[in-house]
């Protein structure tokens, strides 16, 4: 099968090779994603230390403080899932490979500036680099640089875990409709009908369709072991992504408040919302469709014409079908730490929490403006 097709796949190999984390064949590979994980970490730190300097300076003033919350908010959250993959980096290209293996690849059926002195450069952020004069060359261009690199690589980090995710998410989701249709057909073969329309069992196919219907029921416990295993490495990275998305939500909306006036500002970030929650909507729709699929198992086993065979060759599977109901009928899920599960509910959830937030910081916004009349 060709492996470069698939554009979701070669879209999150891209991002995710940016950063170090991929299954590799060979040496010069293996050394090239270890270089490119040390230079993430290393522009993720330097990301953290210009955003530390810019939310110290910010302490005195509250609108300036939200303002710096907007880009030290997702700085935090690029530090808090580096933090909790990269114990399980080999685990994680274990399921990368696997994944490539048994679905993905599976056989089917230079900066300018130009007209400014010196003295008026200005950097993208506040930055603290030892007391010396950083409008001045070549302090300016290392620090222009500097900081372009840790940007652009920030942006990377924040948006390819959920990426991979949600990757996951919609492939093992798609397996469980593989499953939905393997299992409803799975009597096609044991049931012919005449031209009365009425159904004659072929009680000589039994053992063939017991053993498809083994099959089905090792695929099932397949991908309820794969979904465990995503549960495992990206609940608590989940969670945080959910936290910090409400609170994100609601500081940028407070800017959008507040920068009332100033069309450039305002545009940033009704934009900065607007990415926001479509990201949070990735994620909880992409969970959302392993919850559906995984509990659409039981339908489809019900709906495999089961309660026509009554020969005592297909009892056995029978029962079987009952039981794969049965643990259907708990479907699988990823949770945000293990708190509870992530679906489109949780999608409104963090909006509504975000929403008093908003409430609140805007409340006392009003009460600090009050405050100042009054003086």
């Amino acid at each position: 099968m060709n492996k470069k097709k698939f554009f979701s796949v070669n879209v999150a190999r891209f991002l995710m090779k940016l950063i170090g984390f991929w299954s590799t064949d060979t040496v010069n590979e293996q050394r090239l994603l270890n270089l490119l994980l040390s230079y993430t970490i290393i522009a993720v730190a330097i990301a953290l230390w210009i955003e530390a300097y810019d939310f110290y300076v910010s302490l005195a003033e509250f609108y300036a403080l939200t303002y710096t919350a907007c880009s030290a908010m997702p700085v935090a959250v690029i530090l808090m899932k580096l933090i909790i993959f990269l114990p399980n980096r080999k685990d994680i290209v274990k399921l990368i490979r696997y994944t490539e293996e048994c679905f993905w690849f599976k056989e089917y059926d230079e900066f300018e500036n130009i007209g400014k002195n010196e003295s008026d450069r200005i950097l993208p952020f506040d930055v603290w680099l030892g007391g010396v004069d950083i409008h001045l060359s070549p302090y300016f261009e290392w620090a222009f640089t500097m900081q372009i690199i840790a940007l652009i690589h920030s942006g990377l980090c924040f948006c390819c875990f959920d990426i991979f995710l949600c990757l996951l998410n919609l492939t093992v989701a798609g397996q469980f409709k593989i499953l939905q249709h393997r299992l409803e057909i799975l009597f096609d073969n044991s049931i012919s009908y005449t031209k009365n329309n009425e159904y004659v069992i072929q009680e000589e196919d039994a053992p063939e369709t017991f053993q498809e219907f083994k099959r089905c029921v090792e695929h099932h416990r397949l991908l309820i072991d794969y979904v465990d295993e995503l549960e495992r490495i990206f609940a608590m990275a989940t969670l945080c992504q959910l936290l910090m998305s409400s609170v994100m939500l609601c500081v940028v909306g407070f800017q959008v408040f507040v920068s009332r006036g100033i069309a450039t500002r305002q545009f940033l970030f009704v934009s900065h919302t607007y990415g926001c929650i479509f990201q949070l909507f990735v994620i909880t729709s992409a969970a959302n469709e392993v919850i559906v699929e995984s509990h659409a198992v039981g339908d489809a086993a019900y709906n495999a014409n089961w309660q026509t065979i009554s020969y005592e060759p297909y009892k056995k599977i029978k029962m079987g079908i009952m039981m794969i109901m049965a643990r259907a009928d708990r479907p699988c899920y990823i949770t945000a730490g293990g708190f509870f599960p992530v679906s489109l509910q949780t999608f409104m959830g963090v909006l509504s929490t975000a929403t008093s937030y908003f409430t609140l910081l805007r409340k006392f916004d009003e009460d600090e403006e009050g405050s100042i009349n009054d003086i």
